[in-house]
């Protein structure tokens, strides 16, 4: 019975990770900025944990480290929605950190941007922003334990436990992702 429970989650994994590389979340490249010859890393938005390793947050991250500026890390911020489901569009404000007690807050960067697409039943929305951090303070993020994130909104905002590498569903989450681009930095 534990063989096949085993076999079970495992295969169940296997299909998290295939279906996110084929909808391109969670992809990590690398190319050469043409202006100024610079290496540039960037993540594809990454799903993050909500209240536990199960529970998908609304908003995703990702991420752009460029060796023109090596000591901060952009990351984007991304939220989904359908029209009518609540907020179609969000307004971001920024992110607040909180590790082990200790908070710092961090301000979107330019305006929001919105972008919409349709299907014959459903208008699906998207807001971007993104927020610059420091990459040692980023490094910090990914090693500590208890890290928690708080993503503001015009009228709202989004909590994040960024505990976990991986989700309770075999998905890598943002937290492991940007682990692998920090390595590759």
């Amino acid at each position: 019975m534990r063989y096949i429970l085993l076999s079970l989650v495992l295969a169940l994994s296997a299909c998290a990770n295939t279906m996110d590389k084929m909808s391109g979340i969670g992809q990590i490249s690398e190319s050469t900025d043409t202006f100024n010859d610079a290496r540039v890393i960037t993540l594809s938005e990454s799903w993050n944990n909500r209240t536990n390793d199960s529970d998908f947050a609304s908003t995703m991250f990702g991420a752009r480290w460029s060796s023109s500026t090596p000591e901060s890390i952009v990351i984007y911020l991304k939220f989904n929605s359908m029209a009518g489901a609540g907020s179609s569009y969000v307004i971001f404000d920024g992110i607040r950190v909180n590790i082990d007690g200790e908070v710092r807050s961090f301000d979107a960067v330019g305006n929001t941007s919105f972008d919409s697409t349709s299907t014959s039943s459903s208008i699906y929305t998207s807001s971007r922003s993104a927020v610059v951090v420091p990459l040692d303070y980023l490094k910090k993020m990914l090693s500590e334990e208890d890290v928690r994130i708080r993503v503001l909104m015009n009228d709202s905002y989004d909590d994040i436990l960024f505990n976990w590498d991986v989700s309770g569903y075999g998905q890598v989450t943002a937290k492991g992702r940007l682990k692998e681009l920090v390595e590759r930095i």
